[in-house]
């Protein structure tokens, strides 16, 4: 594995733990941007694994089209809803 790429991992792993823990304190907005910024993440570590460095954008669809990742509709249109988290948040 690449050092980016397990970089990109470990933060995922960090931002899903912050979200297990804001989720269990019933921070759930809180909760949610940190679900994006871990599947973000992951899906950035992946690109960097496969290819190059991954564009700067929040949008999980078009990073898991960058990878390839077949998406149906009910997974772009969940991952389009967790993607509106990142900006909300922000």
């Amino acid at each position: 594995m690449k050092p980016e790429t397990e970089e990109w991992l470990n933060i995922a792993a960090r931002d899903l733990g912050s979200a297990e823990s804001l989720l269990r304190d019933g921070f759930l907005e809180n909760a949610a941007y940190f679900c994006q910024q871990a599947v973000e993440k992951l899906l950035k570590g992946r690109l960097t694994q496969i290819s190059a460095e991954p564009p700067k954008t929040h949008d999980l669809v078009e990073l898991a089209e960058l990878i390839d990742l077949a998406l149906t509709e009910e997974q772009r249109t969940f991952l389009t809803r967790l993607s509106d988290h990142a900006v909300r948040s922000r």
